[in-house]
Formats: C-alpha cells, structure tokens, sequence
C-alpha cells in the first residue's frame, strides 16, 4: 500500500528530547557565547568613549553655579 501524503509530510518517529538537545547545542552554545563576545566588546568599547567624553567635556567648562529657579507664588482663586 502507498504511504499517503501525511506520512510523506511528517516524521511518525519521536526524537527524544535529550537526543534533540544534544544536537542543538553545541552550534547554538558556539553561536550564543560568540554574539555575548562580541556584545561585551562593543560594551566596553562605548564606555571607554563615554568616559572619554565626559572628561573632554569637563576640561573644557569650569563648573559653574546656577541659580535655583524661584518659587512659584499661589495665586488666588
């Protein structure tokens, strides 16, 4: 008898989980640990810039003292 077209489309057979997660791993962990790499780098590469920033900016203005803006008056209703 001819297997009809949902045994063509779908694998009857069960893979167990520990056999799928076996086979999975290794590529996704590869993947996975090379973008956190990479994702660190990029981390520290923009705060390197940033503090760099903040100290360009803190040479060039001397701190200066602002005022307190004033308080608001109640108005009568």
């Amino acid at each position: 008898m001819p297997k009809s077209g949902k045994d063509n489309l779908f694998n009857p057979e069960k893979i167990a989980k520990r056999e799928k997660a076996a086979a999975d791993n290794p590529p996704f962990r590869a993947i996975a640990s090379e973008e956190m790499a990479a994702r660190l780098k990029k981390t520290a590469h923009l705060k390197e810039l940033r503090l760099q920033k903040e100290a360009e900016e803190a040479l060039l203005e001397p701190a200066q003292k602002t005022k307190a803006a004033p308080a608001k008056r109640a108005t009568k209703r």
